[in-house]
């Protein structure tokens, strides 16, 4: 008998902790370094009455917090053992990865809930995006497509290719956001008003 996909989303803790695992591995960082920086942002992203500290260590002895929250954290990677994440923890295991894990792991959460993550523009026109950027995002999605429809769209197409191109497609919406953004930031500087010299 053909085995049935899962049509069940994972989890936010689930997506979250997939995201670190990647961050973790790559950056050869450990679970205790990495709990200091969640920390931080818990201390800094989350009111003082709101807090709990059975979530995640809080104290200010920094060795009990890299070895209980190094704990907190390999309990959580941990598929055999069911333990979850409070909201403002959930948070912080987001904001404390590095790029380019946090802007793939905010783009899957966002289209978890049928939105789409664009960053906004930090720099510069030129520094945030150009022509070329686009053009091989479209590259990208257009090579993708091929693949899917030389063999048709149907319910036997290989599902990977399915994700692959409607990743694509994302990107390129993405990208075209981007360039809104900066040129929406552009026109705002050229229409304020020019202080007197």
């Amino acid at each position: 008998m053909k085995e049935i996909p899962s049509l069940l989303l994972d989890t936010l803790d689930e997506v979250i902790l997939r995201h670190t695992e990647r961050y973790l591995t790559a950056s050869n960082i450990s679970e205790e370094t990495h709990a200091l920086r969640v920390r931080e942002l818990i201390l800094e992203r989350t009111p003082a009455r709101k807090r709990v500290a059975s979530d995640f260590p809080l104290g200010e002895d920094l060795f009990h917090v890299q070895d209980q929250g190094g704990q907190k954290i390999r309990r959580w990677r941990n598929p055999n053992i069911s333990a979850r994440m409070s909201v403002g923890v959930l948070e912080a295991m987001v904001q404390a990865l590095g790029e380019p894990y946090i802007l793939h792991c905010k783009q899957e959460l966002a289209q978890r809930m049928g939105g789409m993550f664009v960053p906004c523009p930090s720099g510069t026109a030129p520094e945030v995006t150009s022509v070329a950027d686009f053009m091989r995002e479209v590259g990208e999605l257009l090579n993708s497509w091929a693949t899917v429809a030389v063999g048709g769209i149907n319910g036997e197409d290989d599902p990977a290719k399915l994700r692959e191109s409607m990743r694509e497609i994302d990107d390129v919406i993405a990208q075209a956001m981007r360039m809104r953004n900066m040129l929406e930031a552009a026109l705002a500087e050229a229409l304020a008003p020019r202080g007197a010299a």
